[in-house]
């Protein structure tokens, strides 16, 4: 073995993004399944809309068999039972997630866009799914589910201080068209990756004591672009840090003095100029 070729290679790590057009789509059954990962979806697939910040949980299920010989020592162990299931809450409410969430014969919707949904028990029903996932480095990953059923259904709450989810949990079945697997992952370069163009901040300026904090949102152009990952970072972290989440960066004021901060999104950057004051008694 060429031990110069085997090293850690960063490029090979990534975030779990969703791609912007959507992340979940789901068809009936027997819709054509995409073959790579790169390929347009077939017309019939539907998008539930926003996921949460939680994401998708690809969770697996395995039985193991022990055996043990007339002393008690275990001389075989293996893997005799397999399963998996994907769990995610969808932000929006709208014809194609009501469905997914409730069941298609258990949601009509009207012209203007009205519902009526029926909650009961689900029917067992058969769907297709697709995963859209955006990795670092200009790749996608495609997840392919065959054969997807209902498995679970997540508590909706109600409040005003937090978005109203609709969580369930997808079992993903073995289908002969994935070859007897539950579900097939394509991963590949983005065929036609699309570039940022400019970056921009919802503000420039942010002027506080220290102790504070304050909010920026973070926007790019072209909307649907690939490589969009958004970073940050301070010239002094004793002045001003910045963590970042999605598209929203959070600055914290730590002492007084000046500094800047850069925006990075797919190789364009904006700046914002943070300005702190002693706090007030100090």
């Amino acid at each position: 073995m060429d031990r110069t070729t085997q090293h850690n290679t960063k490029s090979n790590v990534s975030l779990g993004k969703p791609i912007a057009t959507g992340c979940v789509w789901w068809a009936p059954t027997g819709t054509p399944l995409p073959t790579d990962a790169n390929t347009p979806l077939d017309d019939a697939f539907v998008c539930v809309g926003y996921i949460s910040e939680d994401g998708i949980t690809n969770a697996v299920d395995t039985g193991t068999t022990d055996v043990n010989d007339m002393g008690g020592v275990k001389v075989l162990s293996e893997i005799s039972s397999y399963g998996e299931t994907y769990q995610f809450s969808m932000l929006e409410l709208n014809e194609h997630s009501a469905k997914l969430r409730y069941g298609a014969g258990n949601v009509t919707v009207d012209d203007e866009g009205g519902f009526v949904i029926n909650h009961s028990m689900p029917t067992g029903e058969s769907i297709v799914m697709v995963l859209e996932i955006l990795m670092t480095g200009q790749r996608v990953k495609r997840i392919v589910i065959a054969d997807a059923t209902v498995n679970a259904y997540g508590d909706t709450s109600y409040s005003a201080g937090d978005a109203i989810m609709y969580d369930v949990t997808m079992a993903a079945n073995p289908s002969e068209l994935l070859d007897g697997a539950s579900s097939r992952e394509y991963i590949a370069k983005i065929a036609n990756p699309i570039a940022v163009e400019t970056v921009t901040l919802s503000k420039t300026e942010s002027n506080g004591e220290a102790g504070t904090t304050d909010t920026v949102e973070v926007s790019y152009e072209p909307a649907d672009a690939t490589d969009a990952l958004v970073k940050a970072v301070s010239d002094n972290e004793t002045i001003a840090s910045v963590s970042v989440k999605d598209k929203t960066l959070t600055i914290t004021r730590k002492a007084e003095g000046s500094a800047t901060i850069t925006v990075t999104v797919g190789g364009k950057t904006a700046q914002i100029t943070v300005t702190v004051t002693a706090k007030a008694g100090a």
